[in-house]
């Protein structure tokens, strides 16, 4: 919240302070001088600058509240599903990131190697593994004609071991921890529907301003502090 507040009082000091762009121009022209000139194109260029930075920001605060989103549904278990899965697998996906990467740097090294001189997409290190990451995510890119023997054999490795058995793990670490965190749901009979507890939540609200029932903070709190429930 403090951010998202901070994002829209900076973008709002942004717009209304200077420069003003088509007044700074419109005086430029007007005054058809070379330093006008070069001084509003220097505040523009300043300008311009800012307002990147301010969306560099702006993505930071919208991925700040997607995490915090991501959190809030771990208040309902239904609708948790994601984040327990993400938090149940988390280390075995970071030493698959370290797996991957490896096979990856060693992979993009030599294709950089054997074809840096003759094919653009390997010309340099990360654009060896800009094309490796496309190759994970299925775009392999195959040539418009038959490759010689070197690259159809960086090929068929790349292929085999990025596509074929990475992806595949990948996805088996995830299905795994679902599965586990689904079970784990199921077996807790307590637990409803998201809708089921809205509906429930809804209906206990009325009953208990229609029976004059206590507050639940005030039952709690009369609980906790109740000596009786203390341990003897």
């Amino acid at each position: 919240t403090l951010c998202c507040t901070i994002h829209v009082v900076a973008n709002i000091a942004v717009e209304l302070g200077p420069p003003h762009v088509q007044d700074d121009l419109l005086a430029a022209f007007a005054a058809n001088q070379q330093g006008e000139y070069f001084d509003t194109y220097k505040a523009i260029i300043e300008y311009n600058e800012v307002l990147l930075q301010m969306k560099y920001f702006g993505f930071f605060v919208a991925l700040v509240m997607f995490v915090r989103f991501t959190l809030h549904l771990l208040l309902h278990p239904r609708l948790s599903l994601l984040t327990r899965t993400l938090e149940h697998c988390m280390a075995d996906l970071l030493h698959f990131a370290v797996y991957l990467l490896a096979i990856q740097g060693f992979l993009a090294a030599f294709a950089v190697w054997a074809f840096g001189d003759r094919m653009e997409r390997y010309h340099s290190f990360t654009e060896a593994l800009w094309t490796q990451a496309k190759m994970f995510t299925g775009s392999v890119g195959y040539p418009a004609r038959a490759p010689d023997l070197l690259y159809l054999m960086y090929l068929a490795v790349a292929v085999f071991v990025v596509v074929m058995l990475m992806l595949n793990f990948m996805f088996a670490i995830l299905l795994g921890a679902y599965s586990q965190v689904v079970i784990a749901i199921k077996k807790d009979h307590s637990m409803a529907s998201f809708l089921d507890d809205i509906l429930d939540a809804y209906c206990s609200h009325k009953y208990a301003k229609r029976n004059h029932w206590p507050d639940r903070l005030e039952v709690f709190h009369h609980l906790t502090k109740d000596d009786t429930w203390d341990d003897e």
